[in-house]
């Protein structure tokens, strides 16, 4: 039984292309672990001011010029 060189060359190809595209998953995955947003709570809001009410972060409108540095929303109006 003689084998050729071209039948054995194509598990070779396939095994490599699937190592490439499995190390190419992996470094994405790791890149957006990296990557994500710290999903941690929020400080508590400084005496006078208040939590933005939609990115929830605190802050004091009075030193910021009335918008949140978080999101850039306007903060709300005294009634």
């Amino acid at each position: 039984m003689s084998v050729s060189v071209a039948s054995l060359g194509i598990p070779i190809v396939i095994a490599v292309l699937a190592l490439v595209v499995l190390v190419v998953a992996a470094v994405l995955v790791a890149r957006a672990i990296r990557s994500a947003p710290d999903r941690t709570a929020p400080p508590d809001a400084p005496p006078g001011g208040f939590a933005c009410p939609f990115c929830k972060r605190p802050y004091d409108p009075a030193q910021t010029g009335g918008r949140c540095p978080g999101c850039g929303a306007a903060a709300p109006r005294r009634r």
